[in-house]
């Protein structure tokens, strides 16, 4: 089973990467590279089913004392992470609150892509609050690149969709208000 995870999550990460390295690019004006790296305990590139289950076995044989002893499982595919960087530098670390935001945004719009891909249409869109921490120009961006695709994004600052948006709802205390178009 470990294999097959891998596997699947090796596809869909080089998908997902694909996309998501060229929307960072074009939202930050061909400024910033994105990269996504897939990182297990088992060696990258690997294909063939039988050798990566083959991999598995023997990192969990050889971590079977450690594990017994600390009572958790510390290898396999539920420890497996993506490595974030943005021009080569580790995003968990050196990346600005706008270039997180930023990272976020073109992994959301990327899944939307790949599901497009395998299912011939985009998803609706759902994003909380997500202008908030973004420049004027990746705030243009995002609201211009969600043509032709259902998006409900939320805000406190209504004037940001101005020109952007196919309908906006008013709500005040917790209660519709209006609507405009």
């Amino acid at each position: 089973y470990a294999s097959h995870i891998y596997l699947m999550r090796e596809e869909y990460l080089e998908r997902l990467t694909r996309h998501a390295s060229a929307i960072m690019t074009d939202i930050s004006e061909q400024k910033e590279v994105l990269s996504l790296e897939y990182e297990s305990d088992i060696p990258s590139g690997l294909r063939d089913r039988d050798e990566i289950a083959a991999c598995y076995r023997r990192v969990l044989s050889e971590s079977l004392t450690r594990e017994m002893a600390a009572g958790v499982s510390l290898f396999g595919p539920h420890r497996d992470d993506i490595k974030i960087t943005i021009n080569g530098n580790d995003a968990r670390a050196f990346a600005s609150q706008g270039q997180q935001r930023s990272v976020v945004l073109s992994m959301k719009l990327s899944e939307g892509e790949v599901i497009r891909e395998l299912f011939g249409e985009y998803p609706v869109f759902l994003f909380d609050d997500v202008l908030s921490e973004l420049d004027v120009k990746r705030r243009r961006y995002v609201l211009s690149g969600t043509k032709n695709k259902q998006v409900i994004i939320t805000s406190c600052e209504p004037e940001e969709f101005s020109g952007f948006v196919d309908l906006e709802i008013d709500v005040s205390g917790g209660s519709y208000v209006s609507s405009h178009r």
